[in-house]
């Protein structure tokens, strides 16, 4: 978490507004005078490394950062009820961590900073909490593949331009379990023009320092509200909500959701062989639960498990599979050369899922031609069926990750 620079940009009159994009207010001026003056006063202040600047100020940062207080309790409140492993990027010496660990005592925090000093300190306050602390830049850190219920930032990234800010959604995306989120709480530039006034002067500053770009440095670079969240869902985010602000509108508490589940009208038609206008009957009558997000329907697991579980659905996609192997049997698609796979797993409720995750993947990648594929799971049985068509080297090709997972099973379970 960085030191905001000694000018206080905030202005005062915004209401929040929850999940709704806020603008500033148009009659402010597109680069306010008070900002122009700072740069003019410091245009010849050379700029410093990050890490150094913050070693510097290590022993007046939370004192500088204290007026952060309330922010720092509703980003906590934020979090998910059920959350219990979250990331801090940027963490600084954890003051957002008082607040977590105050809400939550016994979740595990696993936090990045460039400044060994700073988590040192954080080490100290928080020795005996469930704390991994890891002393690295951000961008090169690994932070993993659904490791977290949450991510959080606060401060930190208003540093970087909107290419570096994206890199670094990516991985949050990653790291974060279907269903979690990312909250951030950052400082904002008050229009397009002051976000390129910032970013053209901190180039001229380190042109004239003959500082790289792959060096981090303490200038103020922030994006637009627009901007931002545009950069996190570029990033992957299906869903991101303005929480509001407090008593200021230069910084948000933004909220980012990955959305549970991927599986969308295709994957569906793809893994049961009903039409696109089946499904979307079935979505009209209740049968189907799922977001519309930017026009895609996307449905989570356990909405996906509920549909298959439906009776009348059920009786309907057993038929499907009959269909799939009787049309291959009379040459219905009248393919060259084809071949048609019935496999069967026992296997639990999770893996099967996991497999099936992984063959609509492959499947997708892949771009397989006159491929259909059916799956469904049996929960009282524990069994699943995969049905697949097409041309042979593809449905060996699919044949050969089910036969691979079910090794994998045997072994795991001969241990």
């Amino acid at each position: 978490m960085p030191l905001r620079d000694s000018v206080s940009l905030g202005l005062n009159g915004v209401v929040p507004v929850k999940g709704m994009v806020i603008r500033l207010d148009k009659k402010q001026e597109m680069v306010p005078q008070e900002l122009k003056d700072w740069l003019e006063e410091t245009k010849d202040v050379k700029l410093e490394e990050m890490s150094e600047f913050f070693g510097a100020r290590v022993e007046e940062y939370e004192e500088h950062m204290a007026p952060w207080k309330k922010y720092y309790s509703w980003m906590a409140k934020e979090l998910p009820e059920n959350a219990k492993e979250i990331l801090d990027i940027g963490c600084g010496t954890g003051l957002e961590l008082d607040a977590v660990f105050g809400r939550f005592p016994k979740m595990q925090v696993t936090a990045i900073d460039l400044s060994e000093v700073m988590l040192r300190q954080l080490n100290e306050k928080h020795e005996n909490r469930n704390l991994h602390l890891i002393c690295e830049d951000y961008f090169t850190a690994n932070f993993g593949e659904e490791c977290y219920d949450a991510a959080i930032s606060f401060e930190t990234l208003h540093h970087f331009t909107a290419d570096k800010k994206r890199e670094v959604f990516q991985k949050l995306y990653k790291s974060i379990k279907p269903g979690g989120c990312y909250i951030e709480c950052d400082y904002i530039a008050g229009s397009i023009e002051e976000e390129e006034l910032l970013l053209s002067e901190c180039k001229r500053r380190r042109k004239r320092d003959g500082i790289p770009d792959n060096i981090f440095v303490h200038f103020d670079i922030p994006l637009t509200l627009e901007h931002e969240i545009k950069t996190m869902e570029e990033a992957g985010f299906e869903k991101v909500e303005v929480l509001g602000y407090l008593g200021e509108n230069r910084t948000p508490m933004i909220r980012a959701w990955k959305i549970e589940g991927t599986v969308t009208i295709l994957n569906i038609s793809q893994m049961t062989g009903l039409t696109d206008r089946t499904i979307r009957n079935y979505i009209k009558r209740g049968l189907l639960q799922g977001n519309l997000i930017k026009g895609v329907w996307r449905f989570s697991k356990a909405s996906l498990e509920a549909f298959f579980d439906e009776k009348f659905v059920k009786q309907g996609l057993e038929g499907k599979a009959a269909i799939l192997v009787e049309h291959f049997l009379s040459d219905w698609k009248e393919i060259d050369d084809s071949l048609c796979s019935v496999y069967k797993l026992k296997i639990n409720n999770d893996n099967s899922q996991k497999l099936c995750d992984e063959l609509l993947e492959k499947i997708n990648a892949n771009n397989y031609r006159g491929m259909q594929f059916y799956y469904n799971f049996n929960k009282k049985t524990k069994i699943a069926k995969f049905v697949v068509t097409g041309l042979p080297e593809d449905v060996i090709d699919i044949t050969k990750l089910l036969n691979t997972f079910r090794k994998q099973k045997l072994t795991q379970n001969s241990i």
